[in-house]
């Protein structure tokens, strides 16, 4: 079981997948009642499939196996099993199977099996 916490909510679910669409949250496409946010921050104790948002900053204490798409805000986390798309914010994770690429923002990670692109930042191998 993961614990999400949302803005402060904590949630434990078995859900795998968070979405957030017009400022609407969802796990495993169901809706949950956190009002109309506009801004999300949202850290995850454990693994996930997968984090599709708005204006986030995720911060996930396991690996995530799918991708991370966020439209704004910076992103943390272990292991990605697919790719880590953010608009602008910082991007510190471990190994990435697909690529990274952020607006603006620097890129710290691991093994990364494409490309990585940042319009302004530094790149950073750890």
């Amino acid at each position: 079981m993961n614990i999400i916490n949302i803005n402060g909510k904590t949630i434990h679910t078995n859900g795998s997948s968070i979405s957030i669409n017009n400022n609407q949250l969802y796990i495993d496409g169901k809706l949950q009642d956190q009002g109309d946010v506009k801004v999300f921050n949202i850290t995850v104790e454990g693994d996930v499939g997968s984090i599709s948002g708005g204006f986030s900053d995720i911060t996930v204490g396991g690996n995530v196996t799918g991708n991370i798409n966020n439209g704004s805000g910076d992103v943390e986390c272990n292991n990605v099993g697919g790719s880590i798309v953010t608009g602008s914010g910082d991007v510190e994770c471990g190994d990435v199977d697909s690529y990274v690429k952020t607006g603006s923002g620097s890129v710290k990670c691991g093994a990364i099996g494409g490309s990585v692109k940042t319009g302004s930042g530094k790149i950073v191998h750890k």
